[in-house]
């Protein structure tokens, strides 16, 4: 039974699909090497610019449609065991099984992620490693982040396991991790903006409150204020504080963006990191 999930997501994928309650996106990849981190650009001509809804000023009226509360039934996949999560599809996925934890009750997108949250997470991604595939789990938060719905959410990727180099930062955090103390925070060599990376202990059983833990020692390096983003597998954790969202007001980057995947809306927009160079519009957008 430990593929349940994984199985799950696969029938309401296709069965969504198949009855359009989901927009599977086409896109055209493209690989980019620099040292140590083969980067993924994908390109989506189809892809318009999503509505943002994110204010730092809580007084800023909320627009009205909510599409977690209620969720649509038909790409709900299951609660999460400690009823504090639903699990849904996404509706508008590039990748295939591209799945959401949105809290049941409303909480804000900009409130920091708490132990439910990484409980909720953990199992999610546990379950999908179990059920042989590959995981990232991410959260976007604040109005600098990517993040476009203001109903907390954490956002999951179930990637197939023989796809190399996904995602594409995974090896340098687990190799580079090595040199430091497990759960302490370290940089890569890569990454020339600030940011923090934990890789776990792989002896001994990691806990919600472990994980609680190292998120709140991750936050510390993040300014008051500041938007960030969260990236999670069940190997290690990474906080990259966000200074802006966009380079040239034309790359739009959030969390999967410091995974080593970015995604663009034209071609010129690929030529145009070809010429800048995808870790000099990485390293811009934080501090």
């Amino acid at each position: 039974m430990s593929n349940t999930l994984v199985t799950k997501v696969s029938e309401v994928f296709e069965k969504s699909l198949k009855n359009g309650f989901l927009t599977f996106i086409p896109s055209v990849e493209e690989r980019i090497r620099i040292n140590k981190i083969n980067y993924q650009i994908r390109c989506i001509p189809s892809l318009k610019k999503k509505p943002t809804n994110i204010s730092n000023d809580e007084s800023v009226p909320k627009k009205k449609f909510n599409p977690f509360l209620p969720y649509d039934e038909n790409l709900y996949v299951q609660k999460t065991p400690n009823n504090h999560h639903n699990v849904l599809m996404n509706k508008f996925s590039v990748i295939k099984y591209h799945i959401l934890l949105t809290t049941v009750d409303f909480q804000s997108q900009l409130d920091p992620l708490n132990i439910v949250d990484l409980e909720s997470m953990w199992w999610t991604l546990n379950s999908i490693k179990k059920g042989n595939y590959k995981e990232l789990a991410f959260f976007n938060c604040g109005a600098d982040s990517g993040a476009s719905q203001p109903h907390k959410h954490l956002q999951v990727l179930v990637m197939d396991k023989n796809e190399e180099d996904m995602p594409p930062v995974n090896d340098i955090i687990i190799e580079e991790g090595q040199n430091f103390e497990k759960g302490k925070i370290f940089n890569i060599s890569q990454y020339k903006l600030k940011h923090g990376c934990i890789l776990f202990p792989d002896n001994k059983t990691i806990t919600p409150e472990d994980l609680l833990n190292y998120y709140k020692s991750l936050l510390s390096i993040v300014p008051s204020g500041s938007s960030y983003n969260f990236l999670c597998t069940t190997r290690w954790m990474l906080i990259v504080p966000r200074s802006k969202e966009t380079y040239d007001e034309r790359v739009s980057v959030n969390s999967l963006g410091f995974a080593g995947m970015v995604l663009v809306k034209a071609k010129e927009d690929i030529e145009l990191i070809k010429q800048v160079g995808v870790e000099t519009i990485i390293n811009s957008l934080g501090y």
